[in-house]
């Protein structure tokens, strides 16, 4: 099958106004934006950990080495953490996240977006600076710094089978101007019906894994106090669920 903006259409139209506020609400308020350049290296991380890997393991892989205080100086620690974290290549991703650590520590400033840089070219800008994720994970780690407001896909192979490809899309010529394409409708429909580009994205990710959130993968970004008082919300709401006599008797 070719490019095809069908499904995509079908899906937006299909969004719900609880969906959508839960995400919004989710990405803006609980997980918002990283308050530090520690805490924005963090989730670079976790986009680092991401290529050709399970989110099981992107979360493993991630939490080995979210504490990156302990092999900041040691590339060794850091290969260590990620074999015994199972996630993979963790050969490859040691030299790449090494390198990536030293290019980010040595000026924070130029991760950041300039004064009125597009986006794209922000993304396509920082593409170029990391060795190891290409277009669609950077785009992810840009989706995951700036939850509310980042304008890029990252698409993965959900994603590009949303637009009628059977695989994710190389950096070929051809494949980038494709990328262009399934990005530009994406980001036009999320502004026709009002939603972020990362709040639709997830609301895409959890129908495909059967999730009501992100929370199965993104807990392990959320501050300690998020986790407690959302782990809180879901275990009340569990209770409620499998003990009706709790709503029988007005207890609300």
């Amino acid at each position: 099958m070719g490019f095809t903006t069908d499904n995509a259409d079908r899906f937006f139209e299909s969004i719900t106004e609880k969906e959508k506020q839960d995400q919004v609400g989710y990405w803006s308020n609980d997980i918002g934006l990283p308050s530090s350049l520690d805490e924005k290296f963090q989730r670079w991380l976790f986009a680092m950990v991401s290529p050709r890997t399970s989110w099981q393991l992107n979360v493993r892989g991630y939490e080995a080495i979210k504490d990156f205080y302990a092999w900041k100086w040691n590339k060794r620690e850091l290969a260590k953490r990620l074999r015994q974290s199972g996630a993979g290549l963790h050969n490859e991703r040691a030299d790449n996240i090494w390198s990536f650590t030293k290019s980010y520590w040595d000026d924070p400033i130029e991760y950041l977006p300039k004064a009125g840089e597009h986006w794209w070219a922000y993304r396509d800008r920082i593409e170029r600076k990391i060795k190891g994720i290409a277009r669609a994970k950077t785009s992810f780690g840009l989706e995951l710094n700036f939850p509310s407001t980042a304008r890029v896909l990252c698409a993965d192979i959900h994603g590009c089978r949303l637009f009628g490809f059977d695989s994710t899309l190389t950096k070929s010529t051809k494949h980038t101007h494709l990328y262009d394409r399934m990005e530009y409708h994406w980001l036009n429909q999320c502004r026709a019906y009002g939603i972020p580009s990362v709040a639709a994205r997830n609301i895409f990710w959890n129908r495909q894994l059967r999730r009501k959130n992100t929370r199965f993968w993104s807990r392990c970004l959320e501050s300690s106090e998020t986790k407690s008082r959302l782990d809180q919300l879901e275990s009340a709401e569990e209770y409620k669920k499998n003990n009706p006599l709790f709503n029988w008797a007005g207890i609300n």
